[in-house]
């Protein structure tokens, strides 16, 4: 309802929440991005992998909620209609969980 009362701090508040999952998400996405493009340009992902490695592409996937990526080895999972899904936290796994073909519908997060 405050929001509603004073659009102007609303926006003010997007604004804020864009900065900060820009910081926290989307920046360090992508210096895993540089890390795996130096590490192919060098030919050192042999000596370097470990076990579980976080730049495995090949255990990547996005959470059908808010669309972030994920290392399928530390995501929590469900399966769904013989699919198994992976979330980044619990908050989506539940909202996934609420309504699952509100998020499977078009393929692309809505949160």
């Amino acid at each position: 309802m405050w929001l509603l009362r004073n659009p102007e701090e609303g926006k003010k508040l997007g604004i804020r929440g864009k900065e900060i999952v820009r910081k926290r998400f989307l920046l360090t996405h992508l210096i895993g991005d540089e890390m795996k493009l130096y590490a192919s340009l060098l030919d050192t992902t042999a000596r370097t992998k470990k076990k579980e490695s976080t730049l495995d592409a090949y255990d990547e996937t996005k959470d059908p909620v808010c669309g972030m990526q994920l290392n399928q080895k530390r995501a929590g999972s469900i399966i769904h209609e013989g699919e198994e899904h992976y979330f980044c936290s619990a908050s989506c796994k539940e909202l996934f969980v609420s309504d699952p073909s509100r998020f499977l519908r078009t393929g692309e997060p809505e949160a």
